[in-house]
C-alpha cells in the first residue's frame, strides 16, 4: 500500500503556510456563526460558503504546488474541488438543511484529515497526536451534526469549523517542521561533502 504523502526529504512543502490561513478563516466563521446563528438564519450559510470557497481553493492551489509529494495528488484536487463547489451550493441553495449538508461535508473532511495524519505519522519524526485527535474530535462533531436537534446546530456548526481551523493549524504546524527538518538536513549534507 503507498503512501498518500510521499514527503522526502529531498524537497520541502511549498507555501506551508497555506493551511494556517484556511484554518484562521474557519476559526472565524466558526465562532460568527456562534454569535450569529441565533439571530438570523441566513447569514451562516452564507459564511459556510464563503469558508468552503477560500478553503476549497487555496488547498487546491497548495496541492497543486506540492503535486510532486504527494501521492494520489490528484484525489485531492478532486476532493477541493467538491469543498469548493460545496460552497458554491452554499451560496446558491439557501434552505434549511444546512446543518445536515455541512456534517457531511465535515465527515468527509475530518477523515481526510485522519487519513492524512496517519500518512504522516509515519515519517516518524513528527509527532501528529494532537492532528489525529482533531480528526476524531471532528468526526464525532459532525456525526452529533447529523443526528442533531434544531436548536443545537448552530453550536455543532460552530465547534465543526473551529475543530477544521485547530487541525489545519496543527497541520501547519508540522509542514513548517518538515521544512525544518530538510533544512538541517541540507545544512549538514552540505557540510560533509
Amino acid at each position: 500500500m503507498s503512501n498518500s504523502f510521499n514527503i522526502s526529504i529531498k524537497t520541502t512543502i511549498k507555501f506551508w503556510y497555506i493551511p494556517a490561513i484556511t484554518g484562521l478563516c474557519s476559526i472565524v466563521t466558526g465562532l460568527l456563526i456562534f454569535i450569529i446563528f441565533p439571530l438570523v438564519d441566513r447569514v451562516p450559510v452564507i459564511l459556510s460558503g464563503i469558508s468552503f470557497i477560500t478553503s476549497g481553493f487555496l488547498s487546491m492551489f497548495f496541492i497543486l504546488r506540492n503535486r510532486r509529494l504527494i501521492e494520489g495528488y490528484l484525489w485531492y484536487i478532486i476532493y477541493n474541488v467538491l469543498i469548493g463547489s460545496m460552497g458554491i451550493y452554499f451560496l446558491l441553495y439557501i434552505h434549511q438543511t444546512l446543518a445536515f449538508i455541512l456534517g457531511l461535508t465535515f465527515l468527509f473532511r475530518f477523515g481526510i484529515l485522519l487519513a492524512a495524519s496517519i500518512e504522516l505519522k509515519k515519517l516518524k519524526n513528527f509527532h501528529l497526536k494532537y492532528n489525529t485527535i482533531m480528526a476524531i474530535a471532528g468526526i464525532l462533531t459532525s456525526l452529533f451534526l447529523l443526528y442533531n436537534t434544531e436548536s443545537s446546530s448552530g453550536l455543532f456548526m460552530a465547534l465543526c469549523f473551529i475543530i477544521n481551523g485547530g487541525s489545519a493549524i496543527l497541520l501547519m504546524r508540522e509542514f513548517r517542521k518538515i521544512n525544518l527538518f530538510h533544512k538541517t538536513f541540507r545544512k549538514l549534507s552540505k557540510n560533509n561533502i
